[in-house]
């Protein structure tokens, strides 16, 4: 695998590292599948004139679900309608595989697993309203093969009030959205609501104001839970972890330049998350099963990034470092 050359990590699966790359200019994304074991590289199949995508990815057993899409001519639409994609990797056959399309407004689509349902953010426009929502895909077999919409929230353009679901989380079988409220008098507040995953809500945390700050001029990127733990992070690179605390969220670690999260690849086993500074090469352990941080010492300046899955670790920083996460866990 030639790091050179590579345009993107999805994600670690099984000892598989699954990548992609632009080639024929930015005509075609083609995805591939680099074994450790063997060092093989095995080429899994492209897309053809991609528009964009959010480089959100889910893992279910040996399969990755993302979504990317492309900007379709049709008769009614002779310029072009901006269709979104729903595509499989199996990694055990080595194939990319188009599985389900929608259409809708919103160009970066987030995603996350919850009982072998992809649960998907979107939004779509009319004339009057913004709406965004999750809405869910069924991938374990069954027969009801379209999108079912889970949560809802309009916001109305022209009068400048309603709500509007930034982004979300899933943790043990639980949806996690993080939802700004705007009312008539122009007034932002910021809750996360969470529901079970079928869509019925359960209860809602208030965000500490130190977080509200963060946020009030961002766009979302990346929202996680684990644990009593959360992070957000947004484009700019700014993030914040937070700790969630009888009914609220208290601000942990706020503001580390470059701040990202390691989630593991697969949510049945994600009892632990790890919080990194790609600026400072810091790195915190979030241990989920007992509710604590714990900082890892570990002799790195800066990180390009970390990948997890199966109690493995991915480190690339001024060289690439694979191996079991405990051995790095209890280094001191």
């Amino acid at each position: 695998m030639d790091n050179e050359y590579i345009d993107n990590i999805e994600c670690l699966v099984d000892d598989n590292i699954v990548y992609s790359k632009y080639e024929n200019g930015d005509t075609n994304l083609v995805f591939y599948n680099y074994n450790i074991t063997d060092k093989q590289t095995y080429r899994l199949g492209s897309i053809k004139d991609p528009y964009i995508n959010s480089g959100d990815v889910v893992v279910v057993g040996n399969k990755v679900f993302f979504y990317c899409n492309r900007v379709v001519g049709t008769e009614k639409y002779p310029d072009g309608k901006l269709e979104n994609s729903l595509y499989k990797i199996n990694v055990g056959n080595h194939k990319l595989q188009k599985i389900a399309s929608d259409s809708t407004d919103q160009t970066l689509i987030y995603v996350k697993v919850c009982k072998d349902k992809i649960i998907s953010l979107k939004g779509k426009k009319n004339k009057k309203k913004s709406i965004t929502y999750l809405d869910s895909y069924d991938v374990s077999g069954g027969k009801n093969k379209k999108f079912d919409v889970l949560i809802s929230k309009d916001y109305n353009r022209k009068k400048e009030n309603g709500e509007v679901l930034y982004n979300f989380a899933v943790y043990q079988s639980k949806i996690y959205a993080l939802v700004r409220l705007r009312n008539s008098s122009g007034k932002d507040s910021w809750i996360i609501e969470k529901y079970n995953c079928a869509g019925n809500y359960i209860d809602s945390l208030k965000l500490d104001k130190k977080i509200i700050n963060l946020l009030k001029n961002e766009r979302i990127s990346k929202f996680e839970m684990s644990g009593k733990y959360g992070f957000i992070r947004t484009f700019s690179g700014s993030g914040v972890l937070f700790r969630v605390a009888s009914g609220k969220t208290v601000a942990k670690i706020i503001n580390k330049i470059d701040l990202d999260i390691a989630i593991p690849g697969r949510d049945k086993k994600a009892n632990y998350a790890l919080v990194y500074s790609r600026d400072t090469g810091e790195i915190w352990n979030i241990d989920s099963r007992h509710n604590k941080l714990n900082k890892i010492d570990l002799p790195y300046e800066y990180l390009n990034y970390l990948y997890t899955d199966n109690g493995k670790i991915l480190i690339s920083s001024d060289n690439t470092v694979y191996g079991e996460l405990d051995s790095f866990l209890t280094k001191k």
